[in-house]
């Protein structure tokens, strides 16, 4: 998951972002701004890519692991 992280880059638009994660099988943002969460589905959310949007562009992104 750390590498999927790794690839959603700042400037991304939030369109290719929901195409990024259908790819990936993660859950699909449907906001433009604020933080999106792009979990797994088999790990519960567990791990998780953190994403912070604004006006439909990513700004940063980091992986979190919920315990």
């Amino acid at each position: 998951m750390t590498k999927i992280c790794g690839q959603i880059t700042p400037g991304m638009t939030v369109t290719e972002l929901r195409l990024f994660a259908q790819k990936h099988g993660l859950v699909v943002p449907r906001h433009d701004s604020g933080n999106a969460y792009l979990a797994e589905h088999r790990t519960m959310g567990r791990c998780t890519c953190r994403v912070v949007l604004d006006a439909g562009v990513v700004k940063r992104s980091e992986y979190v692991f919920y315990d």
